[in-house]
């Protein structure tokens, strides 16, 4: 038989496992570099760029959310072969963020995507500095895209006492009621 403590355990049971769970959030950044040819050495003037994602802009709010996971992707342009007419060319690409180097890599035309693993400036600020570099050879940036996926933080301590003393109070009224 079915008693109205069982069925009000079980209804807490469920709801206080969907309360633990929140949705995730999806912020976005692009940075437009503009086709700029960036060459490491003697290439070109041009050996970086930096540039700063902040998806306060898109809507985050570091207070009230928190950060996953990061992704950067860049679009970028291998001019090999237009000077020389061999595929033997190579350019070296690095990005950093800040102090921390994410990557170095040979360029090729395309994207490259990175994960983010030091999430702090993200978590804390919403802004995330980069830095391209052209280490050997010359290719073009056209642009960069941060993906972040965001979560709110909920207070599930204190939801789950909020809701629990309301259980308790409905079973004590049930109760009560079939003593009368």
């Amino acid at each position: 038989m079915i008693t109205i403590r069982s069925t009000v355990l079980a209804i807490a049971l469920a709801l206080s496992q969907t309360s633990i769970a929140s949705a995730a959030t999806t912020y976005t950044d692009i940075y437009d570099a503009g086709g700029i040819k960036l060459g490491g050495t003697f290439w070109s003037l041009t050996d970086t760029d930096s540039w700063t994602f902040d998806i306060t802009d898109d809507g985050f709010n570091p207070v009230t959310e928190d950060i996953t996971s990061a992704t950067v992707s860049l679009d970028l342009r291998d001019d090999a072969g237009y000077f020389f007419s061999y595929d033997l060319w190579l350019e070296f690409a690095q990005l950093s963020s800040g102090t921390t180097l994410i990557d170095t890599w040979e360029v090729d035309t395309g994207t490259e995507v990175f994960t983010i693993t030091s999430l702090t400036s993200l978590n804390d600020t919403g802004t995330l500095s980069m830095t391209l570099e052209a280490v050997f050879g010359d290719f073009y940036f056209d642009q960069a895209t941060l993906n972040a996926e965001a979560v709110s933080a909920v207070p599930v301590p204190a939801a789950a006492w909020l809701f629990g003393s309301g259980l308790i109070s409905l079973a004590g009224f049930a109760r009560a009621r079939q003593k009368a």
